[in-house]
């Protein structure tokens, strides 16, 4: 068989479709990607809810696909339970049942006599989250992941001020319902990708759309936080990636400082896209991922790299080039400085503190500045020129009569 699966193994394969049991009457459809000619090899795993034969939705990631495979990684493209060509309903986006679902599969890759039993994940925004709950249950075949883009939690990106972000959730929610009406691609003579398609239709009579769920609470309450991801229980080394332009920036950070295990932070200008592609700085990425890979698949010594790595912007920022790379040994650098910069805002204009108290002027107010004031207000962040929300911004702001 073209898939390298055996006959009598526990999965059925089609073609380079893999289908792995999650449960007793559960499959996850899978494209199985084998470097040619190789013997058993680590495998880098994506789960994602986007129709792993579409390559459209994630075309992006298919460089780093071919990249890995180049690398003798076997690759793994699981559409998430529920969508695509996996059996199945999915009620609710999100859902922490995802990791569950996943330490099924880790634990089947692994067993593979393809598979030297060393699983790593990976994935961009959707398929960052997924690669953040697979490790969040620990499986023990799973010995890294990068995640790109993708955020431990979904309510505050959802909802900002009380707010419902439309022109986010509004475009993507109708997108994912678009693609649970559609049939899976690529139709098995058998007649199973019939089967999965009534079910997933039989599931849209029966649950809401995902839009008018999540418009059905307002609040933070069982139904949201069953999508957050408990990233202090994340023992796999962890590579996490974003960028300042992207609305997962400080979610971002937050899980990489829960995390407790190796670890990188790379912080770049870029947007919702992958950073061998970033308009204001392209990096040699897909090598950082297979050197991570490298490290903990297969325990080599790869070249050393900084735990954080933060792309700073000069005047004319968001131009190519306009911004240089700042290593860090801790996060954030500036509570490790002992002389912190201080200014003061005159009737002449801005003048160092130590000038200022020669004058023996009176100071009326003090404002301790906030590094992240100025993420709410970046432009064009899906490269589409959407409106953004910029009151988180405007309430932490100096303002001056």
């Amino acid at each position: 068989m073209t898939d390298g699966v055996a006959d009598g193994e526990s999965a059925v394969a089609c073609d380079t479709d893999l289908l792995i049991p999650v449960g007793s009457e559960t499959v996850a459809a899978s494209r199985f990607y084998n470097p040619s000619g190789s013997g058993a090899s680590p495998t880098a795993l994506m789960y994602i809810p986007y129709h792993k034969d579409a390559f459209t939705p994630y075309t992006s990631t298919e460089p780093l696909i071919r990249y890995l495979v180049q690398h003798d990684y076997d690759v793994v493209v699981a559409d998430v339970i529920g969508t695509g060509a996996s059996s199945g309903v999915k009620p609710k986006s999100g859902s922490m049942d995802e990791g569950e679902h996943l330490t099924a599969i880790v634990d089947w890759i692994a067993e593979r006599d393809w598979s030297t039993g060393s699983v790593g994940m990976f994935g961009i925004s959707y398929g960052g989250t997924t690669s953040l709950k697979g490790a969040a249950e620990n499986p023990a075949p799973l010995d890294a992941i990068v995640s790109i883009h993708g955020p431990h939690t979904q309510y505050r990106e959802t909802y900002q001020g009380g707010a419902f972000a439309l022109y986010r959730m509004g475009n993507w929610t109708p997108y994912m319902q678009t693609l649970a009406a559609l049939p899976p691609i690529r139709r098995d003579s058998s007649g199973r990708w019939a089967d999965v398609w009534k079910e997933r239709l039989d599931g849209l009579v029966e649950h809401d759309p995902w839009l008018f769920q999540m418009l059905d609470h307002e609040s933070k309450d069982a139904y949201w936080q069953d999508m957050d991801v408990a990233v202090e229980d994340i023992d796999v080394p962890t590579f996490a990636v974003c960028g300042w332009r992207d609305r997962y920036a400080l979610s971002t950070v937050e899980y990489f400082e829960a995390i407790d295990a190796p670890k990188r932070l790379l912080l770049g200008p870029w947007r919702h896209e992958m950073p061998h592609r970033g308009r204001e700085t392209a990096i040699d990425f897909r090598r950082q991922v297979v050197e991570w890979f490298d490290r903990f698949l297969r325990d080599e010594e790869t070249p050393e790299r900084p735990e954080i790595a933060v792309w700073t912007e000069r005047d004319g920022g968001g131009t190519i080039d306009a911004g240089s790379w700042q290593q860090l040994a801790s996060w954030p650098a500036v509570a490790d400085d002992p002389d912190p910069l201080s200014f003061a805002f005159t009737g002449d204009g801005l003048v160092s503190e130590t000038a200022f108290d020669d004058g023996a002027a009176a100071v009326e107010s003090t404002y301790e500045y906030d590094h992240t004031v100025g993420l709410n207000s970046l432009d064009d962040i899906y490269g589409a020129s959407e409106p953004t929300d910029t009151n988180p911004d405007d309430t932490r702001s100096l303002s001056l009569e």
